[in-house]
């Protein structure tokens, strides 16, 4: 349930942030620019696993686990999961702030 919650407040936040930083076509402005830094940082990350354990790299997701060939995925611990989720949570202010910093110089 918190999970669900966070990610709403994430796309919530960047959702304002679109509408208010671009001013004509804001949700497709938005989303093409939500859609290309993911692909950005999909990319970024599985090039830089593939220099840090070499070829044997399969899949590789931002902030999940790793999949090499012929050996099990390495992961966080459960316990440790929680705490990859960090800085997304810090995200959802800085993301809100950002909106409310955005719409009040437009508004002067």
């Amino acid at each position: 349930m918190y999970a669900m919650l966070a990610i709403f407040l994430i796309l919530h936040g960047v959702a304002l942030w679109g509408s208010i930083a671009f001013k004509g076509l804001q949700f497709i402005k938005t989303a093409f620019l939500f859609f290309a830094l993911a692909l950005g940082v999909g990319v970024l990350n599985f090039q830089w696993l593939k220099a840090m354990f070499g070829s044997t790299v399969q899949m590789a997701l931002p902030l999940g686990s790793v999949h090499l060939r012929d050996s099990p995925a390495l992961s966080l611990p459960e316990s440790q999961e929680h705490l990859i989720l960090l800085p997304l949570l810090l995200l959802i202010p800085l993301l809100w702030a950002a909106s409310y910093a955005r719409l009040t110089e437009k508004q002067l």
